[in-house]
Parts: structure tokens; C-alpha cells; sequence
């Protein structure tokens, strides 16, 4: 790790680990956006998928402004702490006034960690009872 990323990761107390490149066992998140991605270009590329380029920013555009299961936010939302502002939303008539930025944003990452806990009991409580009838009897004797 270079000492500039290491001085930041420090100075914003940012716990990095280090992963194995190119193994999605490592790095899950990432290999599962990527499949949500595809699956979503897929869908407005031809039947060659050789313009997918050209619907590339619409889809991420459309993925960040989506509200999200686990964090029942958008990423455009935790990342800016408000909703985004979009071409059909403008209002031409209204005096926009903009909440305190640091505020919005941290009140959007505590309602996140809050609902990623939520769906994380929720998942395990399924994953329990899915499971808990295949666990090992041990008899003593």
C-alpha cells in the first residue's frame, strides 16, 4: 500500500484490507454489481451487444437514482445526502434551498447502517431456520 493511501485511510479512520486480485470470492460486492450491470445493459444493447457504450451512462444513471433493498437509499442519496435533482423534477418556479450538506449525509449513512443491520438479522433469521434442521446430532457414549 502506497503511503498517500495509507496516510488517508488513517486520517478518515478507514479500516482498509487487503484482497486477492481478480478472485470474486474476495471481493463479492464488486462481482455482484458488475452482474446486475450487464444484466441491465443487456437489456437496451442489440442482439450483438455491440452498442452497449451507448446506453452505459443512462444505466449507471438509472442504477444510481434507484432506490436500493438493503439500504432503502439510493447511492446518488448516501453519496450527496439528497434525493437527485433530474431534468423531469426541475420546477422552474420554486426557490430551491439546499439542507446543510454534512448534516444530510450523515443522517443518510446512520439510516443506512441502520437498514443493512435490519435486512442482516433478517437474513440470518431465514438462514437459521433454513438450515438449523441439518445441523450434526452429537450423541455421547
Amino acid at each position: 500500500m502506497s503511503k498517500l493511501i495509507s496516510s488517508v485511510t488513517n486520517y478518515f479512520i478507514i479500516n482498509k484490507i487487503q484482497t486477492t486480485p481478480y478472485n470474486p470470492k474476495c471481493d463479492g460486492l464488486t462481482a455482484r454489481f458488475n452482474k446486475t450491470l450487464c444484466a441491465m445493459l443487456a437489456v437496451y444493447s442489440d442482439a450483438n451487444q455491440t452498442n452497449w457504450d451507448l446506453y452505459l451512462l443512462l444505466v449507471l444513471l438509472a442504477y444510481r437514482t434507484s432506490q436500493q433493498t438493503t439500504t432503502e437509499a439510493s447511492p446518488f442519496e448516501l453519496l450527496y445526502g439528497r434525493e437527485p435533482r433530474l431534468p423531469s423534477d426541475l420546477d422552474f418556479t420554486d426557490n430551491y434551498q439546499p439542507s446543510p450538506f454534512i448534516d444530510s449525509i450523515n443522517y443518510g449513512w446512520q439510516e443506512a447502517k441502520r437498514q443493512i443491520l435490519k435486512k442482516g438479522l433478517i437474513n440470518k433469521a431465514f438462514y437459521d431456520k433454513k438450515y438449523q434442521s441439518l445441523s450434526p446430532e452429537y450423541i455421547e457414549g
